[in-house]
């Protein structure tokens, strides 16, 4: 990390109790004074463990947010200022992309940089932190998200994902085994068929427990991913092609949206698209 922020700004050096320490260790020749001195590796580790402990508040602002202003407080006694903390935050984001290597993806420097300017401009002292909340894990959002809506019973969950599919595709019912049903049924008025026919509440149940299993799965991709394959597979056989999954996608969003009303947040939605 210390490394990552005298590369940004050298002059940054001054600012610390260790700063001769980089004449005394030069010997060792350029950019390698850091790994020799003492009270930077020190120092160093206390910057982690506030960046760690950072990490481990991120679900109880209340708790955290006074303990990064007193720090900020702190700071201004060792005259840093506004400047350096975009410093330090760059350094912090190149630390990370070395760190995890491939696993640095766009979305986890994303969540990062939405992390880090919370926690800098709460040190800084002009943050609104009840606005600008970190942002949360998708499939955490997937799962309690979920969890809502399947709380209104697999069936009526199943229900309204085939009526926004029929709404989307009307012709779509011509895939299923209950297409004659929608005849039989029809005497109960438009749009209410589907809340009579005995196969299409069935076939919707089947459909709504396995968007449960995929959810269920997502902290285990290596198991869920043949579970869907085999899944595909299947219904190639069904003559189902790929846009229908964009119109069954469509459907679920709309479903969703229904079910969670204003709980269907933009950070929902995304996460489930």
């Amino acid at each position: 990390l210390f490394k990552n922020i005298f590369a940004i700004a050298p002059e940054a050096v001054d600012l610390f109790s260790f700063r001769d320490e980089k004449a005394k260790y030069s010997s060792f020749g350029p950019g390698e004074w850091e790994k020799h001195s003492p009270k930077l590796k020190a120092h160093g580790a206390k910057v982690v463990n506030t960046v760690g402990t950072a990490v481990a508040g991120l679900r109880n602002l209340d708790a955290l947010v006074p303990v990064l202003q007193a720090l900020g407080l702190k700071h201004v006694g060792y005259n840093v200022q506004p400047a350096h903390y975009e410093v330090v935050g760059k350094a912090l984001i190149t630390t990370l992309r070395q760190g995890l290597g491939d696993a640095f993806t766009p979305e986890v420097e994303e969540a990062w940089g939405g992390v880090y300017g919370v926690v800098s401009k709460t040190m800084i002292g002009d943050a609104k932190v009840e606005t600008k909340p970190a942002p949360r894990d998708p499939t955490t959002l997937v799962e309690e998200s979920w969890k809502r809506v399947s709380s209104m019973g697999v069936e009526t969950v199943g229900i309204l994902l085939f009526k926004n599919i029929f709404a989307i595709a009307p012709e779509a019912v011509d895939l299923f085994s209950f297409r004659d049903e929608k005849a039989k049924y029809s005497s109960f008025g438009p749009g209410e068929w589907e809340k009579h026919s005995p196969k299409l509440k069935a076939h919707g149940a089947k459909v709504v427990n396995t968007v449960g299993t995929a959810v269920a799965g997502l902290r285990n991709l290596d198991a869920l991913v043949p579970v869907l394959q085999a899944l595909g597979l299947k219904h190639v056989g069904y003559n189902v092609q790929p846009a229908h999954y964009e119109v069954v996608g469509k459907a679920l969003i709309t479903t969703l949206r229904q079910g969670l009303g204003d709980a269907f947040t933009p950070e929902v939605e995304e996460a489930w698209g």
